[in-house]
């Protein structure tokens, strides 16, 4: 090998060797649980009623029934697509109807007068006939 080579091969080592962040040796040995639970709170922390008050509106609707999702107005506006996601996912083969559009966060009020059913969590006012109450909320038939 040529001393420019070797010194080149070198250099491009020294490059990659101070690019290299250090934590990454050391990331094989942390426990990520713990690691990802500091970064990123489990998503119900905020409302830990929120899975079985959906367990419930689960329990008490068809498959193919459209539920709307509502919850209070003093929430943040970021917890309206973490309710709405989470219905979909509890709620799988009923059709989900959001009231607020999760990315842009305007009302959808056409998806109310849609729905079949309205499951409103937390302190939210009659939004039909009542079916249930129970777990921090309400379901609604419209």
């Amino acid at each position: 090998m040529t001393p420019r080579r070797a010194l080149a091969v070198l250099a491009m080592a020294a490059v990659v060797a101070t690019r290299i962040e250090p934590s990454y040796f050391t990331l094989p040995f942390v426990d990520r649980a713990q690691l990802v639970h500091a970064l990123v709170p489990p998503p119900d922390s905020a409302w830990p009623q929120y899975p079985r008050f959906l367990e419930g509106v689960r329990e008490r609707t068809a498959r193919g029934d459209s539920i709307a999702i509502v919850i209070p107005d003093a929430a943040p506006r970021e917890m309206y697509p973490l309710a709405y996601y989470r219905a979909s996912y509890f709620l799988s083969g009923r059709e989900v109807l959001p009231v607020i559009e999760p990315r842009s966060g305007e009302a959808i009020a056409s998806n109310l007068g849609a729905a079949r059913y309205v499951a409103a969590f937390g302190d939210v006012p009659a939004a039909g006939e009542l079916v249930w109450k129970g777990e921090g909320g309400a379901l609604y038939r419209r």
